[in-house]
C-alpha cells in the first residue's frame, strides 16, 4: 500500500533578483533604485531570517511617502514571511492592497511579474487556488519568453496544475519545458536551477514513480547545496525523499531523512514544510506501532497548519489524527475528528465547484463507516487480555487505512479522467488518448490533428461578470466544442480556459476546415447568464499536426507547435485560427530547427501554415497586449527568432 503524503511546493522562486538588478539601475531614477534595492535585501533575507524580513518589511511600509514599488516589495517580502513563520491570518490581511499594486504602472515590468510570483505562491498556500491561476497567467504572459522569470513563470503554471488542479500528470510538459530550459543555458546551469527539478520530481512522485521522482529530487540536492540561501529547499528535498523511503518501507531511512528535514526546517523557520515532516514522522511512528508518539507528532504539525491558516494541508493534518486516535483506541475522539475531515473536503470541493460538491460529499469517507469496527474494538477491551487489546486495535488500525485508501481510490479513479466543471475529458486523459496516437510513416496526407481551443478575453469575463458566470461560459463552450465535433474526437480541458481537440486520422484540407467550423460555432452562441441577460465570446484556435513531421515520433511537437500557433491567432486579433503543417521533409529536419528559423522552413518547403485571416506569426511584446480583433496583418509574417 503506498502512502499519499502531500509536501507543500516551494516557494516559486528563490528570485531572479539578480537577473535584473543592473538593467532595472540603469534606466530607474535614482529613488525607484533605492526602493527595489531595499525590496530585495527584504527577500533575500527572508530566504535565512523570516522574522528579519518580517521587520525590514514593516521599516518599508512605516516610511512616510513610501512609494508604490516599495510597498508592494515590502508587502510581497512581509506575506511570504508571515506564512513562513506561521502566521497566516497577517499574512492574508496583507493580500489585497498587494494584489491591488501588482498593476502598478510605476513598477519595472520585470519587477511586476517577480512579484507576481511571490504572490501567487502565498496564494496556493492561503488555498485561493483559483486568485492563484489568474496571477500566473498574468506572470506567464508578461514575462520575456526564454528569460529566468519565464522559467520560473512556467513552474508556477505547472504548480497550478499539480496543486491546483490535481493534475500531475498535465504539469509534467511545463515542468519538462522549464528542466529543458535549464539545460540549454549558456554557461551551464544555476543553483536556482534546482527548483523546477524539486517541484518536478513531487509531480511525478505523486504519480508512483518513486525512481524518477528520486532522480530528480537528488539533482535538486545537488543544485541546492552550491548556494546557502537555498538552505530552505535542501529541507524539502530532505522531506520528500523520507517521503519514498517511508513509501518504500524503508523506516530507519525515512527517519533519518525526516529528521534531518525537520532539524533544518526548524532552524530556517519554515513552518509550512515542518508541519509537511512534522505529519510524515507521523505516520511513520504508526507504521513502527508507536501511536504515542505520532500523537506528539499530529498535534504539532495541526497547530502549525491551523496557525499559518496553510489550506493545502488541514485536510491530511485532520486524516492524520483520526487514524492516530483510532490507534490509541480513542472511537469519541477519531470519529470527531474525521467528521471534520469530511466537512473540511466538503468545504473545499464547494469553493471550487459548487456543482459537484454535493457528488464527492457523498463519496467522503464518513465517521460512521467504522462505528462498527469500533464497537467491536470496545468489546474487546472489555472482556480481553492485554495482549488481545493491542491486537485488536493494531487490525483496526490497518482495516481503517485501508478501507479509507480503497474508498479515496474509488473517488480518484472517479475524478481521474474527468473535468470536474465541463465533464469533457481531463488533460489525464487526454494524455493517454496523445499516448496511443499512431505515427505516420507514409507522405504525411493523413495524420491526426491537434486544435488548442482558447478563450478570448476570459479574465475580462470573470472580472465583469464574476467567476460563477466565468464557469457557466467554460460549461456552454464545452458542450458547444463537443456538438460540434465527431463522436470519434478528443474534446479535453487542456487547462483553465484552454481546450484540445484531437481528430485521429484526417487530411490538413479537413482540419483547416474543422477549424474554422468550430470558431464559427463559438462565435455564433449565446451564453445565457443568472441574471436572464446573455453574452458571447469568441476563441482563437492553434492547428497542427500529429506526428508534427510524419514518422514515428510522439505527440509533443505537435502540442509544441499547436500552441505556436495558437499565439499566432492571437497576436493577428483573436476570433481567429492558424495553423502550421509539417511536410515530409528529411531525418534532419525538425521541431526545433522550425522554430529557431520559421522563415527558412517554410522557404525549404518544410512547413506549410495558414489562418482564416492574414496571420502574424510573431508581434512585438506591445502588440501581443494590445492587438484587436480589427489589427490584422496583410500577408503570412513570419520571425526568426523562438516562438513564445
Amino acid at each position: 500500500m503506498r502512502l499519499r503524503l502531500l509536501l507543500p511546493s516551494l516557494l516559486l522562486a528563490v528570485s531572479a533578483l539578480s537577473l535584473g538588478t543592473h538593467g532595472r539601475a540603469q534606466v530607474a531614477p535614482a529613488p525607484l533604485q533605492r526602493d527595489i534595492a531595499q525590496g530585495e535585501h527584504c527577500l533575500k533575507q527572508m530566504e535565512g531570517d523570516a522574522q528579519g524580513a518580517i521587520s525590514l518589511a514593516r521599516n518599508m511600509l512605516a516610511r512616510e511617502g513610501a512609494s508604490e514599488v516599495a510597498r508592494m516589495m515590502a508587502l510581497a517580502c512581509l506575506v511570504r514571511s508571515q506564512l513562513m513563520t506561521g502566521n497566516g491570518a497577517q499574512a492574508q490581511a496583507a493580500g489585497p492592497e498587494l494584489l491591488q499594486l501588482l498593476d502598478s504602472a510605476s513598477a519595472p515590468q520585470q519587477l511586476r511579474v517577480e512579484m507576481r510570483l511571490y504572490t501567487a505562491t502565498a496564494l496556493q498556500e492561503l488555498g485561493q487556488l483559483r486568485l492563484a491561476g489568474e496571477v500566473l497567467e498574468a506572470a506567464l504572459a508578461e514575462s520575456e519568453p526564454y528569460t529566468n522569470l519565464h522559467l520560473q513563470a512556467l513552474v508556477g503554471v505547472a504548480l497550478h496544475h499539480a496543486r491546483g488542479m490535481g493534475d500531475p500528470a498535465g504539469a509534467e510538459p511545463y515542468f519538462q519545458r522549464a528542466v529543458d530550459a535549464t539545460t540549454r543555458r549558456p554557461g551551464g546551469q544555476l543553483p536556482r536551477d534546482a527548483i523546477p527539478y524539486f517541484n518536478y520530481g513531487l509531480a511525478v512522485l505523486d504519480q508512483g514513480r518513486d525512481d524518477e521522482a528520486a532522480s530528480l529530487l537528488e539533482t535538486a540536492a545537488a543544485l541546492a547545496g552550491r548556494d546557502r540561501h537555498l538552505d530552505r529547499l535542501r529541507g524539502r528535498v530532505e522531506s520528500a525523499l523520507g517521503r519514498i523511503a517511508l513509501g518504500r518501507g524503508d523506516l530507519a531511512k525515512a527517519r533519518h531523512q525526516l529528521e534531518s528535514a525537520v532539524a533544518l526546517q526548524r532552524a530556517l523557520d519554515d513552518m509550512s514544510g515542518l508541519a509537511a515532516s512534522l505529519r510524515q514522522l507521523g505516520e511513520l511512528a504508526l507504521l513502527e506501532g508507536a501511536p504515542a508518539q505520532a500523537l506528539d507528532y499530529g498535534r504539532e504539525a495541526a497547530a502549525l497548519v491551523e496557525a499559518g491558516q496553510l489550506a493545502d494541508q488541514i485536510h491530511d493534518s485532520l486524516e492524520l489524527m483520526a487514524r492516530i486516535h483510532s490507534a490509541l483506541g480513542n472511537a469519541a475522539e477519531s470519529r470527531a475528528w474525521s467528521e471534520r475531515a469530511r466537512q473540511h473536503l466538503a468545504r473545499t470541493n464547494r469553493e471550487r465547484n459548487p456543482a459537484i460538491a454535493g457528488a464527492l460529499e457523498q463519496r467522503a469517507p464518513r465517521p460512521d463507516d467504522t462505528i462498527e469496527q469500533l464497537g467491536s474494538l470496545t468489546r474487546a477491551r472489555a472482556f480481553g487480555t492485554l495482549a488481545v487489546l493491542a491486537l485488536a486495535a493494531t487490525l483496526f488500525a490497518a482495516g481503517w487505512t485501508l478501507l479509507r485508501a480503497r474508498r479515496r481510490n474509488r473517488r480518484l479513479e472517479w475524478s481521474s479522467t474527468t473535468d470536474i466543471l465541463t465533464g469533457l475529458a481531463n488533460r489525464r486523459a487526454a494524455t493517454r488518448r496523445l499516448d496511443a496516437l499512431p505515427g505516420s510513416a507514409g507522405s504525411g496526407d493523413t495524420r491526426a490533428a491537434l486544435l488548442l481551443v482558447d478563450i478570448d478575453h476570459f479574465k475580462a469575463i470573470n472580472d465583469e461578470f464574476g467567476h460563477d458566470e466565468g464557469d457557466r461560459v467554460l460549461v456552454a463552450i464545452s458542450r458547444c466544442l463537443q456538438l460540434a465535433c465527431d463522436a470519434n474526437d478528443v474534446v479535453a480541458r487542456w487547462g483553465g480556459k484552454e481546450f484540445l481537440i484531437v481528430r485521429p486520422r484526417t487530411t490538413q484540407a479537413a482540419a483547416r476546415a474543422l477549424a474554422e467550423h468550430l470558431r464559427t460555432a463559438v462565435e455564433q452562441l449565446a451564453i445565457p447568464l443568472q441574471d436572464g441577460q446573455s453574452t458571447s465570446v469568441t476563441v482563437s484556435i492553434g492547428l497542427a499536426p500529429c506526428p508534427y513531421f510524419p514518422g514515428p515520433a510522439g505527440w509533443h511537437d505537435g502540442i509544441r507547435m499547436a500552441d505556436r500557433a495558437l499565439y499566432a491567432a492571437k497576436y493577428s486579433g483573436r476570433n481567429a485560427w492558424a495553423g502550421t503543417w509539417g511536410e515530409p521533409a528529411g531525418q534532419h529536419v525538425d521541431v526545433y530547427s522550425v522554430r529557431q528559423d520559421p522563415e527558412a522552413a517554410l522557404a525549404n518547403g518544410w512547413i506549410s501554415v495558414s489562418g482564416s485571416r492574414p496571420i502574424a506569426w510573431q508581434a512585438s511584446r506591445a502588440d501581443r497586449a494590445e492587438r484587436t480583433a480589427g489589427s490584422i496583418g496583410t500577408g503570412h509574417r513570419l520571425h526568426a527568432g523562438r516562438a513564445p
